[in-house]
């Protein structure tokens, strides 16, 4: 070996590169005398040394290396390497390499195991990877100097030294692997997405990193529900602990009208294939193995696992008998009463079968964040039209209702793209919806609108194996630690993007070096036709018009569940005109109004929500979205929205030329509002288009009896929807026909009801003003038609009269936390000024009222005052200073 006259050109210390079987010498350093015995003196150790590199070239056979020279032979015969012989050692590897191949290798360090050990915490989720090879045919050719040296491209050296298809990592090309980020540079300098990468990592390496902490081995068992044994047409439905084909210490209880029933037909195309395989991804499409599935005859059920598991597989369907409207089916996986994650299928029976959307309930996607008109990511928790509401992964409450135009993948295609997603025709209507990342105790299934009688199938868990002598324990008191071990690690998303969670060490994840050994690759990353290294270019900014809602002072929510909408719901729940749905009882809906009431209630919170918040119904949303479960309150509430005789009681309501009174309560205190009805169209759906003048006026305090008081009138329109009567009212842009100084257009959205039956009624629209500072409106006039009678419920009458007095208690504390929280907000503004009439910038305001500021910025104007409880007025400048 030493007289190998290999030309090699070193390259800034980092790598080797040289032309595999040059034909003629090239000048450059020579690469020799790489290897040598640790006694140079011993020609026998000599000798083995130079005939292993002969066998790790491949020139011979490891057995005749073993026949030569016996272990017995080569009593410490360990062959030592300078620096520069690694790089001589790569060099002779390298050189045996075929000429397809460009070789380059990385020098290992003394820090290959530490960064092995990061590296192994840097995962791809099953579903977010595939195997190029099986997929397309061919894997792409790959250049070790970015891959590292365990790339797809580089072959065997020797069937008797390497058995597996694929040698052994020696090296690793980076602590953030390349292979998954890139290692482009942008125009700025350094690439964004590994800026963002690098940060994450240091945020994982600082909060849940601890290199002296060995993580045990955990041996992950998995089975699948098997429904084959049960009777088709056994009518008391499942056995209540059903828990056949589960791994053995794994039980499962079922919660709801449960009954078996058997799986239509496969139509052509449609196959059945394992989730465990990275080519075989849940977003394909996917048909049950078994001819049994459950049917869910109620609009709520849940399953309930005796310990924590990873969901690897749970395929769902529509009913079998709807031919026409639209049904949707919402599961959530929950662990020790939080939700873990959710899935939701939505379907149309007059389209059919479709792909799986490109955005989905539960996909992490990129949103633009109004406040400042960032990009980062988040959940998205449920789609309303042409907005969706999103869960942002840092925690961050605010601008959560985001334009659907603003949402894009985390590879950045646009959620408003025509392309419905990357599948190919869908054959069934059975679909994927597991997400196998998370340990969950619990599975719910409920159906907010549509037909029951969903089916699942192909429910496949993993849970960790028990030692024998754990196994022994009563499977109720299980060692939380042992059954769910679960560790914090860096997943990296299509796109590429790094995101920090929680996953079980039960699922099937590939991290970093894994990637590389089985030829695997991120979806959507090297050949995304979107990809882009900045994510602004694909996500349209908002515009600046002051009524637009991107303003960052503005609340911007769905106004399908709020504080009156849950108020009217109650009372027609009181009433016996709300519907239960099936196998819902009013009990189960009482105790979840219940908790959901003690949840709301700022004093039962550990911080200061109020000034994180600011406003009751940014801080109700988060409840009702994602943090307290309410499953049968929910369900409940949605289907009253959804029935038709809830919209029927606003029908006849608006006319032009009525006139409304009322009040609103913002930073001044409870002001006069009125709205003069001017506009009001019927479209061929039925809807209602309203237009009207809207005019408030603050009136002056005790000790300014003398001054006029401030009146202001501008344009209003909207659309009253059916679902909920809930009526959105927004602003017109430049509408101002009395504009005092110091005030800012406003909406409001609200729910319309009655409050009088049979004959000429009263009428109400009540709500919320969405703007920061701002909490609550109520509005009363006189309709025209009379209400039509209330059809009541079949709800048993003993039922609903035992609850009616609880129902209107739940009311009446809703109204009296909303009234505490007003109290509190005026006196939390009035804490901000210690003297009148004092002048603050942007700098010295707090977190509320720097929002108000930036919200009077963009409506132009210069300053404005806040009047306190106690009298005291802060004026608000804004001038060149607080701008920049």
């Amino acid at each position: 070996f030493q007289s190998a006259r290999i030309p090699c050109t070193l390259q800034g210390g980092a790598g080797l590169s040289l032309p595999a079987r040059a034909s003629t010498e090239v000048p450059g350093r020579w690469c020799a005398r790489a290897v040598h015995p640790t006694q140079p003196a011993s020609g026998q150790r000599r000798r083995w040394c130079r005939a292993a590199v002969r066998v790790a070239i491949g020139q011979m056979p490891a057995e005749m290396l073993s026949r030569a020279f016996p272990p017995e032979r080569r009593r410490g015969g360990r062959c030592k390497v300078r620096s520069f012989g690694s790089v001589g050692l790569s060099a002779a590897v390298v050189a045996a390499l075929p000429s397809t191949c460009g070789g380059a290798l990385s020098i290992s360090s003394g820090y290959e195991s530490f960064l092995s050990q990061i590296r192994r915490r840097i995962v791809c989720d099953e579903d977010d990877v595939f195997d190029e090879a099986q997929q397309k045919g061919r894997a792409s050719s790959c250049d070790s100097m970015q891959d590292g040296p365990f790339c797809r491209g580089l072959p065997k050296l020797s069937r008797s030294i390497v058995p597996a298809s694929r040698h052994r990592p020696f090296t690793v090309d980076s602590i953030v692997p390349q292979h998954l980020f890139g290692n482009q540079v942008s125009e700025t300098g350094e690439s964004q997405i590994i800026k963002q990468a690098t940060k994450t990592l240091n945020s994982f390496l600082e909060d849940f990193y601890n290199p002296k902490k060995v993580q045990r081995r955990v041996v992950a068992v998995e089975g699948r529900l098997s429904f084959a044994a049960l009777p088709m047409q056994d009518r008391e439905g499942l056995p209540p602990a059903f828990s056949s084909g589960l791994p053995r210490d794994v039980y499962v209880a079922w919660d709801g009208a449960w009954q078996a029933a058997a799986v239509p037909r496969s139509p052509t195309g449609a196959s059945p294939s394992s989730p465990s395989s990275p080519s075989s991804s849940s977003s394909g499409p996917r048909t049950p193995k078994s001819s049994s599935a459950a049917r869910l005859n109620g609009a709520v059920g849940g399953l309930r696992f005796s310990r924590p598991v990873v969901v690897r597989g749970l395929l769902v369907r529509p009913p079998l008998h709807v031919s026409s409207g639209r049904h949707y089916l919402l599961v959530r996986a929950w662990k020790a009463g939080r939700e873990v994650w959710r899935s939701a299928y939505d379907y149309d029976a007059a389209v059919g079968a479709q792909p799986r959307p490109l955005c989905g309930i539960g996909d992490t996607l990129i949103g633009r964040w109004a406040g400042d008109g960032r990009l980062d990511a988040a959940i998205m928790l449920e789609s309303h039209g042409s907005l969706a509401t999103l869960r942002w992964l840092d925690d961050d409450h605010t601008h959560r209702t985001v334009p659907w135009k603003q949402l894009t993948t985390t590879s950045g295609v646009s959620c408003g793209s025509t392309a419905a997603s990357q599948e190919a025709a869908v054959g069934t209507l059975w679909r994927e919806v597991a997400r196998k990342m998370k340990s969950v105790d619990e599975l719910s299934f409920s159906v907010p609108y549509g037909s029951e009688g969903w089916l699942i199938s192909d429910l496949t868990v993993a849970a960790a194996r028990r030692e024998p002598a754990k196994a022994a324990v009563d499977v109720e008191q299980p060692t939380q630690g042992d059954d769910d071990p679960s560790t914090h690690v860096m997943q990296v998303l299509p796109g590429p993007r790094a995101n920090i969670v929680e996953a079980s060490r039960a699922a099937v994840l590939y991290h970093a070096d894994d990637m590389l050994e089985r030829g695997l690759r991120l979806k959507n990353s090297r050949d995304a036709p979107q990809k882009k290294d900045n994510l602004a270019s694909a996500v349209p900014a908002p515009e600046n018009d002051p009524g637009d809602e991107g303003s960052s002072a503005m609340v911007t929510l769905h106004s399908g569940r709020s504080a009156e909408g849950l108020n009217q719901f109650l009372r027609a729940l009181a009433d016996r005109t709300a519907r239960v749905p099936p196998h819902v009882r009013i009990e189960q809906i009482a105790l979840d109004v219940e908790k959901f009431v003690t949840a709301v209630d700022p004093q039962f919170a550990k911080d200061n929500v109020l000034k994180r918040f600011g406003h009751f119904e940014a801080w109700f949303a988060y409840h009702w979205d994602w943090l307290t479960r309410k499953d049968s309150l929910e369900i409940a509430f949605q289907r009253w929205r959804f029935d038709g005789a809830t919209g029927s009681e606003a029908k006849g309501v608006f006319h032009e030329g009525q006139i409304w009174l009322g009040q609103y309560f913002c930073t001044q205190g409870t002001t006069s509002l009125a709205l003069n009805i001017s506009k009001v169209e019927i479209s061929d759906r039925g809807e209602e288009y309203l237009e009207a003048d809207l005019k408030f006026t603050v009136s002056a305090k005790d000790e300014e009896a003398s001054a006029a008081p401030a009146q202001g009138r501008y344009v209003v329109a909207g659309r009253l929807s059916s679902l909920g009567r809930e009526l959105n009212l927004d602003p017109v842009p430049g509408s101002w026909k009395d504009k005092p100084s110091n005030f800012v257009m406003v909406g409001l959205q609200g729910v319309v009801s009655r409050t009088g039956r049979g004959g000429p009624s009263s009428v109400r629209y009540a709500g919320t003003v969405p703007i920061l500072g701002c909490d609550s409106f109520e509005l009363r006039s006189q309709a025209r038609a009379p209400a039509e009678p209330p059809t009541e419920s079949p709800t048993g009458a003993a039922a609903a009269e035992e609850w009616r007095q609880p129902l209107l208690r739940f009311r009446r504390i809703l109204e009296d936390i909303r009234r505490r929280w007003r109290d509190k907000l005026q006196l939390l503004i009035g804490e901000s000024g210690k003297k009148q009439n004092k002048t603050v910038t942007a700098s010295g305001i707090g977190e509320v009222a720097q929002q108000l500021l930036e919200a009077a910025r963009r409506a132009g104007v210069l300053n404005f005052d806040i009047r306190t409880a106690d009298g005291e007025e802060i004026i608000i400048s804004i001038g060149e200073g607080a701008e920049r």
